[in-house]
């Protein structure tokens, strides 16, 4: 009998504290990425009410709105593989319910997000 191609690799025992290391690593960068973008949107309000047009923060505001929405799908798609892969939730009840409020909080910013994915994204 010929050997199979394909192995499966034992699962290590860290998996449930790697998992949750890497979610935490996430909603970390996450709060770094909507701290950074809260400061670009409120230099470019500032920036209107005196009138000043700067096409280089311009960009940084868009780059740091889009990579909030990155890291937010990615926070997201982590806790679904958390779930899929241990079937428990009580470890990142916290993340979950943090990635919820954010979702909630930030509505706009994520169908802006979506909407500019869908459209392609930059052209």
């Amino acid at each position: 009998m010929k050997e199979p191609y394909i192995k499966l690799a034992p699962k290590p025992k860290s998996f449930k504290s790697d998992s949750i290391k890497s979610l935490l690593r996430a909603q970390s960068e996450l709060k770094k990425f909507l701290i950074k973008a809260r400061k670009s949107n409120k230099q470019k309000a500032d920036n209107k009410i005196i009138n000043i047009q700067s096409l280089k923060h311009k960009d940084e505001l868009g780059s740091w709105d889009k990579l909030l929405g990155f890291k937010a799908l990615e926070l997201g798609y982590k806790i679904e593989l958390y779930e899929y892969h241990h079937k428990k939730i009580e470890e990142i009840l916290d993340v979950k319910q943090f990635y919820y409020q954010f979702l909630v909080e930030q509505e706009e910013l994520i169908n802006k997000f979506f909407l500019w994915a869908e459209m392609g994204g930059d052209k």
